[in-house]
């Protein structure tokens, strides 16, 4: 699992990924958004 949670964040902290997930994440209902953080 953690190992898993490394590759999420070495995906999140590429700009063009982050720049995309920002994007998603504006389009998100604040449920789904609390959902995902969790």
């Amino acid at each position: 699992m953690a190992d898993k949670r490394r590759k999420i964040e070495l995906l999140i902290n590429d700009p063009e990924i982050k720049k995309d997930l920002k994007e998603i994440l504006v389009r998100l209902p604040a449920h789904d958004l609390a959902r995902y953080t969790l």
